[in-house]
């Protein structure tokens, strides 16, 4: 067992009725320090990058066309099929918009252990480049402080699949809804903002497993809201099962640094939700479910969760699709990547409007309830006979609709230009006629002036510099 191996070096801290904090037993906390002064490092070296002005060697945190490069070049693949990695990236992207403001559980992602190249792989992906990336100094400080904790943890999975091969070991990890995304959300709650894929309207927290096993990281997790199961009742959970001290009480970057294990019998996720739930009912004197006031007592069933949602995502297959397509279109056309995460949000929002429009009880989950009640009036209207009253007003839901934005990481430097702006004007006269976004990153390589100056056409994927005039189609 792990808990004999460890033994000699921190014995008090393992014990078979009690949760342990991984980071309390001695060698994986001196690991983790190491790793952490890593993680700054490469943080350190790519801020270096951004302040000489080579943004083309900052890496993307969160790649949209990543896996479209194996489509585009699979002689095996024909024109209706995309690669693995590609399929479920789309697939993930579907899932998480899908039920963006309810819960959702994610079966195991396996990442496989090479020896040779000391990385764990996904469809043949790096994880070890993909991590590495996500340390961006695009990124807010408390992001960037979440990246480099996955870094950490990335590595600390290499090492026990690596040094204890035959062990069996289950980590829990509870990441909540960053307090920087809260603050921006309620001093700017526009439905035309994005948060990253965070949900900070119901303070979505994600608690995920990984099971350590030959050579393979399972990891699989549930999303649920945070609206009664938050911090204070998280921590309270925690002190009860022995992992915190009474006295101690962690914010959510430091709960988010640490990975929770159970000797003897492995920490249930299920099971995990269901105390979390019987807290927060007896916190509110309602009963919860999942995160969620529950409203029909004949579904509360634990054991049945896990394969409710696996029977809804096998649904979106046709959605899926979809999107991998739209992707390897976007890669093949040569779509600058930046460009491409902001094409991706808007076309995700478009298709997944199109699924709500036929079903309203599906768009108060995707979008919100503002949303819902338009095209449920809508389709009144529609029933009725005002059918052009009805199309009118499903516009109208559209355009208020709010983004369906996806984990980017925290990250995205573009962002919309102003209506009647200086910068819209110019970029209208200049033949950029579809929605236009702007870099806050990137300079003109052509005028090298130093302002943020570049302005795409997310129709046509056309740049224009509203400083020097420079074009590319």
């Amino acid at each position: 067992m792990l808990a004999e191996q460890l033994e000699s070096y921190c014995p008090e801290t393992v014990s078979s009725t009690s949760w342990t904090n991984l980071s309390s037993i001695y060698p994986f906390k001196e690991l983790e320090q190491f790793l952490q002064k890593q993680a700054e490092a490469i943080l350190e070296s790519n801020y270096q990058e951004l302040m000489s002005g080579n943004f083309d060697n900052i890496p993307l945190p969160v790649d949209v066309l990543s896996g479209a490069k194996e489509s585009d070049e699979d002689s095996s693949l024909n024109s209706n099929l995309v690669s693995e990695a590609l399929y479920n990236n789309s697939a993930r992207l579907i899932a998480e918009t899908m039920r963006r403001k309810s819960w959702e559980y994610y079966p195991p992602v396996h990442e496989t252990y090479d020896p040779a190249s000391e990385d764990l792989k996904v469809a043949g992906h790096s994880m070890n480049e993909h991590l590495q990336n996500g340390i961006s100094p695009l990124a807010h400080p408390e992001e960037q402080a979440i990246r480099m904790q996955e870094y950490v943890d990335h590595h600390i999975n290499l090492s026990i699949l690596r040094d204890y091969p035959d062990q069996e070991v289950t980590l829990i990890t509870i990441k909540e809804c960053p307090d920087y995304i809260l603050e921006s959300y309620r001093q700017t709650p526009s439905k035309k903002h994005q948060y990253g894929g965070y949900v900070p309207e119901i303070e979505k927290i994600v608690i995920e497993r990984t099971v350590l096993r030959n050579g393979v990281a399972k990891v699989d997790h549930v999303a649920l809201p945070g609206t009664y199961i938050g911090h204070d009742l998280i921590v309270n959970y925690l002190q009860a099962k022995q992992c915190l001290d009474l006295n101690t009480y962690p914010s959510k970057l430091e709960l988010r640094s640490m990975r929770f294990m159970r000797e003897g019998k492995p920490i249930d996720l299920f099971d995990m939700v269901a105390e979390l739930d019987q807290l927060a009912t007896q916190k509110v004197q309602k009963e919860i479910f999942i995160g969620e006031l529950l409203v029909d007592a004949a579904i509360k069933d634990y054991d049945r969760i896990e394969q409710i949602a696996r029977d809804r995502q096998s649904s979106y297959h046709q959605l899926t699709s979809q999107v991998s397509s739209y992707i390897l279109d976007l890669y093949q056309k040569g779509t600058d990547k930046r460009l491409a995460e902001t094409k991706l949000s808007n076309y995700l929002k478009k298709l997944l409007y199109q699924v709500a429009s036929k079903e309203p009880e599906l768009a108060e989950v995707i979008f919100d309830a503002q949303t819902a009640h338009l095209i449920q009036t809508a389709h009144i209207l529609a029933e009725s006979g005002f059918k052009e009253e009805s199309s009118k007003l499903l516009e109208v839901a559209y355009d208020q609709a709010p983004s369906t934005d996806y984990c980017g990481a925290g990250s995205c430097d573009l962002v919309a230009v102003p209506k009647n702006s200086k910068e819209e004007k110019e970029a209208r006269k200049n033949g950029l006629n579809g929605e236009l976004v702007k870099d806050t990153v990137r300079t003109c390589p052509k005028c090298k002036t130093k302002r943020k100056t570049v302005v795409y056409d997310l129709k046509t994927a056309a740049k224009f510099c509203t400083n020097c005039g420079a074009k590319e189609n």
